[in-house]
């Protein structure tokens, strides 16, 4: 949370243990578990509509022009060659992080699209609560340790298609401004916020969370799910977020870590973990110790991480 009374204050950061593919990993192989750290919290479910899945379906959206989709096979050997498996290193890929988040999500947008939905990241689930409402509860949590009330300016760090921004507008009654690196995400997704007649409270913008080109102390709040594990160092990143929230703004997250479980040492879990990457456009892997020290590092005073 930035503090009022600092000119270099601090910032909020819950984290929230996600532990979704913790669950699937933990299962197939008990002895690597892998955990998710989460930057704060759940609450109610809304009875909204079933917008994501009605969206997939429109082919119009389909129609917007994605650069790359022709060209999928040198889009995928560019990716690869970053990571172990095509012969780069942690240190390629942070050095060349833009084109590893940009090669992924143009691979990957539309199929997560059309078989996610438009949030992209996950959730737990609870055994009386379909896919939908587990997204949305994770999403609504989150916003409620944002301390926001109606109308005021939200940022989504890293939004992807907007669909926890264009959620979380609706359920808090607040405007949301989503940043991504990638430029097709930004099309796709203000096309989908105009069809569900959002384009007046969500708004994606092209832009890089290392260094965000947008007006400082803006913001009453800030979010990331799932984002800021693509950075190549957390506290510039952190530190971007910092810049632009209003003092005594929170920023709250839910960020991939690993266990103390974990074991470098251990060539399963190192396997494990590398697949993690590469399957996921990451620079590397982290513990949550790091992620707090990240925040701190940022300015940021650390309230709740779990």
């Amino acid at each position: 949370q930035r503090c009022p009374h600092s000119m270099a204050p601090a910032l909020v950061a819950s984290a929230n243990s996600m532990i979704e593919q913790a669950i699937a990993w933990g299962s197939a192989n008990p002895v690597a578990a892998t955990a998710v750290i989460a930057v704060s919290a759940f609450l109610v479910l809304s009875s909204l509509t079933k917008s994501d899945a009605r969206v997939t379906k429109d082919q119009s959206l389909f129609s917007l022009n994605n650069a790359h989709k022709h060209d999928t096979g040198a889009q995928a050997a560019s990716y690869t060659s970053l990571h172990d498996v095509g012969g780069g290193s942690v240190d390629d890929r942070k050095e060349g992080y833009a084109e590893v988040v940009n090669s992924y999500y143009d691979l990957v947008t539309d199929m997560y699209l059309f078989g996610w939905g438009a949030s992209f990241h996950f959730a737990t689930r609870f055994a009386d609560e379909s896919f939908d409402e587990s997204i949305r509860r994770h999403e609504y949590y989150l916003v409620s340790k944002l301390n926001v009330s109606p109308g005021k300016r939200v940022l989504d760090v890293g939004c992807g298609v907007g669909g926890p921004a264009r959620n979380i507008a609706k359920f808090a009654d607040v405007h949301v401004t989503g940043l991504t690196l990638n430029q097709y995400q930004v099309d796709r997704g203000n096309a989908i916020c105009a069809s569900e007649g959002l384009a007046h409270k969500v708004e994606l913008v092209q832009g890089n969370f290392m260094d965000i080109q947008l007006e400082p102390e803006q913001f009453d709040a800030a979010y990331a799910i799932e984002a800021t594990c693509h950075a190549p160092d957390r506290t510039k990143c952190f530190s971007e977020v910092f810049k632009v929230l209003k003092p005594g703004a929170t920023f709250a997250g839910y960020e991939w870590v690993f266990t103390d479980k974990y074991d470098p040492s251990n060539a399963e879990h190192a396997a494990i973990m590398r697949g993690i990457e590469v399957g996921d456009g990451l620079p590397d892997t982290t513990g949550a110790d790091d992620v707090i020290n990240a925040l701190r590092n940022a300015g940021f005073e650390v309230k709740e991480c779990r």
